[in-house]
């Protein structure tokens, strides 16, 4: 997991060398203590949900990574899932209420991404939806299977950036 992980903050990276003059290194947080996986639980049990194990993975690795999806468009840490310290729009809390309730990535943009707790294969095992602005959403199979789209996503935008560059003239 962890090589997956720095896998999709280095490919990030690199897509922001094409866009930006001064592009953003994703910044991973420290790892997840043992009491902040214990605050997750608790606070998921309320609700009766539980955390995938996969994600309680990332967070052992990684407590959240700031900037992986975007500028300012960031997985979340435990404190911020656990605070609700991010904003959804009004009207997609409405039109998305089961993706609300675990939302596990946001920032300074109509997107989310929150775990669709209404459709779960097994205990836990819930799929991952991202939410556009449009309303348009990407819907994956877990976790998991997230981070290995976004990765092919990231290695496919790099590959038609240098592609793309070397018909530029010099």
């Amino acid at each position: 997991m962890k090589e997956l992980l720095d896998r999709i903050i280095e490919a990030k990276y690199i897509e922001n060398t094409f866009f930006y003059d001064s592009p953003k290194r994703p910044k991973p947080g420290d790892p997840a203590s043992e009491d902040d996986l214990r605050l997750l639980d608790r606070y998921l049990a309320r609700n009766n949900l539980r955390a995938p194990n996969s994600y309680k993975l990332f967070l052992s690795i990684y407590n959240g990574i700031e900037h992986v999806l975007g500028e300012s468009y960031s997985l979340l840490s435990v404190d911020a899932v656990v605070g609700e310290k991010y904003k959804i729009l009004e009207e997609n809390i409405v039109e998305f209420p089961e993706l609300c309730k675990f939302v596990i990535a946001a920032g300074n943009t109509p997107n989310f991404i929150g775990f669709d707790i209404s459709n779960s294969p097994g205990e836990g095992n819930y799929p991952v939806v991202e939410v556009a602005a449009d309303g348009s959403q990407w819907k994956l199979k877990s976790f998991e299977d997230f981070l290995l789209s976004y990765l092919a996503v990231l290695e496919r935008n790099i590959s038609a950036q240098i592609k793309d560059r070397e018909n530029l003239a010099p």
